[in-house]
């Protein structure tokens, strides 16, 4: 599918296409993928959303660290699913084993998570409420621990996205649901409240 589409579009030249810089994912590839991920359970959603966020191998052990309610064995039970469908890779860095994503899934899956934070974002203001706010509970926008160039690529896609199909939320909204995550507890709110402030900077609204 691929092979064709570069014939199609530079006329059997490799060159021309590698200086383009980007991944291919033509729409059957693109359906496929949608078909797999529509089968997964919860963890294995989890995992692949982490993987696209790295954007680069993360051991084991430093992945587990990132997951809430952790069973060692589910998420080793995901990990080999996932890998048996050739959905992840697997390396071993410093002997220890580690993941990662392929461009394509990559590609892919990072496209699903900003429309899923987008849907979060746009039931939050529906509802005047933090409950929508899932994935930004147990994930974060960007690599913790790192200065993260690739996370910036991830938040100037989800605002392009944002903006393109949604209003943004008014500063009221925003320190209404501030109010709202101060009455949970930290086991709770996750990211939350770092993912909010990353998005309210990132959208110009201030808090």
């Amino acid at each position: 599918l691929i092979a064709s589409t570069i014939q199609t579009i530079f006329s059997v030249q490799i060159a021309p296409f590698l200086e383009q810089e980007t991944v291919i994912l033509p729409e059957p590839i693109y359906l496929l993928f949608k078909q797999q991920i529509e089968t997964f359970n919860q963890l294995e959603k989890t995992l692949i959303f982490w993987l696209a966020i790295w954007q680069e191998p993360i051991s084991l052990c430093r992945l587990q660290t990132h997951l809430f309610n952790n069973n060692p064995t589910q998420v080793i039970d995901a990990l080999a699913t996932l890998v048996r469908r050739s959905l992840v890779t697997q390396h071993f860095l410093s002997d220890e084993p580690s993941f990662s994503l392929q461009p394509m899934v990559s590609t892919f899956v990072l496209d699903e998570l900003i429309k899923a934070i987008v849907h979060e974002i746009a039931q939050a203001q529906q509802q005047h409420s933090i409950q929508p706010f899932q994935l930004l509970r147990t994930h974060c926008l960007i690599r913790p621990g790192t200065d993260d160039i690739l996370g910036d690529r991830i938040l100037t896609t989800l605002q392009k996205n944002y903006q393109e199909h949604r209003s943004r939320p008014t500063p009221l909204l925003i320190e209404n649901w501030l109010q709202q995550i101060q009455e949970e507890s930290s086991s709770t709110v996750g990211y939350l409240l770092f993912n909010l402030t990353i998005l309210t900077d990132m959208l110009d609204v201030p808090f």
